[in-house]
């Protein structure tokens, strides 16, 4: 299953951080051969308020990021 770059970066990001995260939703589901386009991807995050203000402070330093 190919996952676009903005959110493969993302997940590393996460995983370098060791974000706790689950993928729900079209995407979720698509895994599970039931494939329903959404445009968008669903994700659940353990609220450890501290790893994931980091991770998205590195998301926003990044070149990935465009406001």
């Amino acid at each position: 299953m190919e996952v676009q770059s903005d959110f493969r970066d993302l997940f590393a990001l996460f995983n370098a951080r060791e974000v706790d995260y689950l993928i729900v939703g079209a995407y979720a589901l698509a895994f599970h051969g039931a494939p329903r386009y959404t445009g968008d991807m669903d994700i659940l995050v353990n609220p450890d308020a501290a790893r994931v203000r980091e991770s998205f402070e590195g998301v926003l330093r990044s070149d990935s990021c465009t406001p």
